[in-house]
């Protein structure tokens, strides 16, 4: 699907980067998290393979978690991760295995995106808030 493609700019620079937003909103585990985390944009800072940046895009997206747009710019993320091209463009040519396998995609994949501590701990935070209260209404 995206194996033409050699870099993630040229990409954001066509069609292919409206299929890409199709792609994640089919993704039930990709929409699920972003509801679940109200992430109404998240960063990304694409780095080469010396750990350069080479580009930064956002995902701004609905309260369902599905994403509106993808900008090749960031405004103010709830979350930036980091991560190496090679690491997207893998992803991109590998679409139909993370489709059919996501869970396990998921774990092969995420530790390869670099959450900032502050967001990661605002996260942590958030998602321990979100347990008590959620335990409170169930005990309660």
């Amino acid at each position: 699907m995206f194996e033409n493609y050699s870099s993630i700019d040229d990409l954001m620079n066509s069609e292919a980067k409206y299929t890409i937003q199709q792609e994640l909103n089919g993704n039930w585990l990709y929409v699920g998290a972003v509801r679940h985390c109200r992430f109404r944009e998240i960063g990304i800072i694409v780095k080469d393979d010396l750990g350069y940046e080479i580009g930064r895009y956002a995902s701004l997206n609905r309260p369902t978690g599905e994403i509106e747009s993808i900008e090749s710019h960031l405004s103010k993320p709830d979350i930036t991760v980091r991560v190496q091209e090679s690491v997207l463009l893998k992803i991109l040519k590998n679409v139909d295995e993370i489709k059919a396998h996501p869970i396990r995609s998921f774990f092969h994949y995420a530790p390869r995106f670099r959450i900032k501590i502050a967001d990661f701990l605002t996260m942590a935070g958030y998602v321990r808030s979100r347990s008590r209260r959620a335990d409170a209404e169930i005990s309660g």
